[in-house]
């Protein structure tokens, strides 16, 4: 039964470029010290507990699960290292979500789940995408800025599915990295040539799109590559 667990954990390519395009939005939106410092002690800690969840599968019962207990807390320590530092609370709100986001998407994807999770997945994602629309909210960075970082969120959370559907399948030792990266490319290739799209719009445009019709297209992006995953 463990063996069989091991075979259908996600496929690891789409899982390693789910996680770094995951933390690389959280980290290009204006990151500082308390963001990186945080997502290196969460990464300490996830590491510590894939090592624990390695060691149960192995046998070792009580030194695994002391292992994912320190890591788990390690994990939830460095939130407090984050919401300690002074810095505004709008600066919370925005990150947060994303510092969140991140764990739980590479805790599925090591996975702590035998197979792995959609569910979480999808939660993980969305917590880096709020930090996306949080930005885009107090104006922290740009519109060319903020579609990037929603594609790159959507393939990541894409990424992170074909990860997991990749391991029910195949199984984590498949042969299977040219399907990965052809699926990969191609949804960020969608999402590109739909940014270059509205980009185009926005400043060939006669007038300048209100901020509606600015969101609609940006809606209508995010649709376009939920619905070329399938």
């Amino acid at each position: 039964m463990t063996v069989r667990k091991a075979a259908f954990s996600p496929a690891v390519p789409s899982a390693v470029v789910a996680v770094a395009l995951a933390a690389g939005v959280v980290v290009s939106l204006d990151a500082r010290e308390a963001v990186l410092a945080t997502l290196a002690v969460q990464g300490g800690g996830l590491a510590v507990v894939g090592i624990g969840v390695a060691s149960r599968r192995r046998g070792h019962r009580i030194l695994g699960t002391a292992l994912a207990v320190v890591g788990a807390g390690v994990i939830v320590g460095a939130f407090d290292l984050f919401v300690d530092e002074r810095h505004a609370l709008s600066y919370t709100i925005r990150f947060l979500p994303g510092l969140v986001g991140i764990p739980l998407l590479a805790g599925t994807l090591l996975p702590v789940w035998a197979s792995g999770s959609r569910l979480v997945c999808k939660l993980g994602t969305g917590g880096v995408f709020l930090t996306v629309v949080f930005s885009g909210l107090f104006s922290a960075v740009g519109e060319l800025h903020l579609l990037l970082a929603a594609v790159a969120t959507v393939v990541a959370w894409d990424a992170a599915d074909n990860a997991v559907g990749i391991g029910e399948h195949l199984g984590r030792a498949a042969t299977s990295w040219r399907l990965q990266v052809t699926h990969t490319t191609g949804s960020a290739a969608v999402g590109l040539a739909g940014v270059a799209g509205i980009h185009l719009v926005r400043h060939v445009a006669v007038s300048d799109l209100s901020l509606a019709a600015f969101a609609l297209l940006f809606v209508a992006l995010l649709l376009l590559l939920a619905a070329i995953r399938g």
